[in-house]
């Protein structure tokens, strides 16, 4: 188990405004930092940055996010992915547990992303579904 609550956090995201929220709503605890954003290059920002979350829009342009997380899951397994989407929330649950990660719609960001945060930095972790 960590002994800090210290968090490294790559966003990617298409859309500036949508990474400025979730830089904000991560930088509100003094312990977490966002080491980086990415848009098209998030596998490759990874490999860079060493995150242990990735915040990944499911729509993002070029490789989309399902192909994005099953090549992080592959790559880089320690790395946890929240998928982020505008979908309904129905769908959106249903899609993470398909890919066994996190996910999280947009519109319950502002409610749900940091008590998601707080369990992964202080590993009261959500299991894999597929591990």
């Amino acid at each position: 188990m960590r002994t800090s609550a210290t968090l490294k956090v790559l966003i990617a995201d298409d859309s500036s405004s949508v990474r400025r929220v979730l830089s904000a709503l991560v930088n509100r605890n003094p312990t977490w930092v966002v080491c980086g954003e990415a848009v098209e290059e998030a596998v490759r920002k990874v490999t860079e940055l060493s995150p242990e979350v990735v915040l990944l829009d499911l729509s993002i342009p070029v490789m989309d996010g399902v192909r994005v997380t099953n090549i992080l899951k592959e790559k880089h397994p320690n790395v946890r992915v929240i998928l982020i989407s505008e979908q309904d929330a129905s769908i959106m649950c249903c899609l993470a547990e398909t890919l066994g990660v996190l996910g999280i719609p947009k519109s319950r960001l502002a409610f749900d992303l940091i008590p998601t945060l707080t369990s992964l930095a202080f590993s009261v972790r959500v299991p894999r579904l597929d591990s």
